[in-house]
């Protein structure tokens, strides 16, 4: 029998967003095929029969550095299908450790792999700026550029790897 394995990720609040609204399709196909499991799955399969039988399986990762975003939290309506909790199983999320961020971006001379990273020299004062009282570990706060930093800084790029590896 053919497989089809499909794995969307969604990297950051907007990602995280597409990927809820996936799972949510997922969930009402799952169940108007008769699903009746009580747990919903952290990979969804269906068995299709179009000239030959296969097997589609569909995965769902969402990466982001703010830990209350991929818990839904304040948004928790949205990760509701069919009166049930869609919420991310722990396979199905990876979060980035921003905190090292903050250190990199106040000491930028120190990290010689930024620069590539920055398109003008006045950059580097944005950069430090940007990042003036930000608390560790509450995200990035929609600022690109910082996640793009703590998606390549600290162990952020093995647990990505480790996370697209066990999904």
């Amino acid at each position: 029998m053919t497989q089809k394995n499909t794995l969307l990720i969604g990297v950051g609040g907007t990602g995280c967003e597409v990927v809820r609204e996936l799972k949510k399709k997922l969930h009402v196909e799952w169940r108007t095929r008769g699903a009746e499991d009580k747990q919903i799955p952290d990979m969804f399969e269906f068995k299709e029969s179009f000239g030959n039988d296969f097997i589609s399986r569909i995965a769902t990762l969402s990466i982001d550095s703010h830990s209350d975003d991929l818990a839904g939290q304040g948004k928790r309506e949205q990760w509701v299908s069919l009166n049930e909790d869609i919420n991310l199983m722990g396979r199905e999320q990876v979060l980035l450790n921003s905190s090292s961020v903050l250190d990199t971006a106040q000491n930028l001379d120190l990290y010689t792999g930024v620069s590539p990273w920055l398109r003008k020299e006045d950059e580097k004062d944005f950069l430090t700026n940007i990042t003036v009282g930000l608390e560790p570990n509450c995200g990035c706060n929609q600022l690109r550029r910082l996640g793009r930093l703590a998606l390549a800084s600290g162990d952020n790029v093995d647990n990505v790897i480790n996370g697209v590896a066990t999904t």
